[in-house]
């Protein structure tokens, strides 16, 4: 009775401490030769993490870093934080304050024409670019413009977005299943 206990008692302080780590460079995330926590997630914000390790508690902020990796997935910090979601022959992204708010608290979170923004970039070296269909002319939008021209390879994706019902902005939803299928093609 006592082994089981403890069996439970240590499966769920596993599960508790999910493993945390830190890429200073898109190098490090390369090489896998960031800084590694096995600790607690305490407190998250948009740009900054405090972690609870072996009764330790240290604080980081994002800026000073390329990005990172929790429960399995990557994130990149560049001027938002963002959740890695499709990445191959192009990187597509969400929101990762919203998909972290899920993972460290697990609150399902509200999702909105701000929290649902999504980005896209050729690979995890390039700027992000947030995916507006129309609006104000801004520079995202400029570029995004540019990037359909420079990657026609990405033209059945970008023609299964412009079919989705939405506004201003491609939300999560349409362009997150449009994304995946793509990618599925070039398997």
């Amino acid at each position: 009775m006592k082994t089981l206990i403890f069996g439970i008692f240590a499966l769920l302080t596993v599960q508790a401490n999910a493993q945390f780590t830190l890429f200073k460079t898109y190098d490090d995330y390369l090489n896998q030769t960031g800084t590694l926590y096995n600790g607690e997630i305490v407190k998250f914000k948009e740009n900054k993490v405090e972690i609870l390790d072996n009764n330790v508690k240290t604080s980081y902020k994002f800026d000073d870093y390329w990005g990172f990796e929790y429960k399995g997935n990557l994130f990149r910090k560049d001027k938002y934080l963002l959740m890695v979601i499709v990445q191959g022959p192009f990187c597509y992204y969400e929101n990762g304050l919203a998909h972290m708010e899920y993972l460290v608290n697990n609150i399902d979170p509200t999702f909105n024409e701000s929290t649902r923004r999504c980005f896209i970039s050729k690979d995890l070296t390039t700027r992000p670019l947030l995916m507006i269909k129309k609006g104000p002319i801004s520079e995202d939008r400029e570029e995004l413009n540019q990037f359909k021209e420079d990657n026609p390879q990405l033209k059945g994706y970008f023609e299964c977005i412009e079919s989705a019902d939405v506004n201003v902005y491609y939300l999560g939803g349409p362009t997150k299943t449009c994304a995946l299928e793509i990618l599925e093609e070039w398997k």
